[in-house]
Parts: C-alpha cells; structure tokens; sequence
C-alpha cells in the first residue's frame, strides 16, 4: 500500500475492511471498530520509549486481542 497514492491507499484500505466485515449488510464494520478499540488500548496500555502500538506487546495485543489470563509477579529489587 504504501507504493500506492493517497487516493489508492484510501480505496485499499476500504476493500481491505470490506473483505473483513462479518456482516456486511449492516452499515457498521465490527471488526474494524474492534481493531480502534485495540490500538487504542495498546497505545494507552504499552507507552514506552515510542507509541505502545509499535511496541513488540502492542502488536500482540492488536492481533490476538486481550489474553485468556494474566500472571502478575510482585516487583523485587533483588
């Protein structure tokens, strides 16, 4: 996509949600409202040196979506 123009680019993201609605005869896209929903939850949730999006566990999330479990480890300073 990114060799493509501004209006290209445009009209290749549409097909490619369009391809990825479950439900294409309602007006609404679920999978790409859940794809915003995730991005923002990784950009607030893994911030870092950069935006938490481009970061390895950004990533993850966005594509697994959220974990079946988490373990938390209490912090030590040994």
């Amino acid at each position: 996509m990114r060799n493509l123009t501004e209006d290209r680019q445009a009209e290749a993201w549409q097909r490619f949600w369009d391809r990825r609605d479950p439900t294409p005869e309602t007006p609404v896209n679920e999978n790409l409202i859940e794809f915003y929903r995730r991005m923002r939850h990784a950009t607030r949730t893994f911030q870092g040196i950069g935006p938490g999006w481009r970061s390895d566990m950004g990533r993850i999330y966005i594509r697994y979506g959220p974990p079946d479990q988490v373990e938390s480890q209490p912090g030590s300073a040994s």
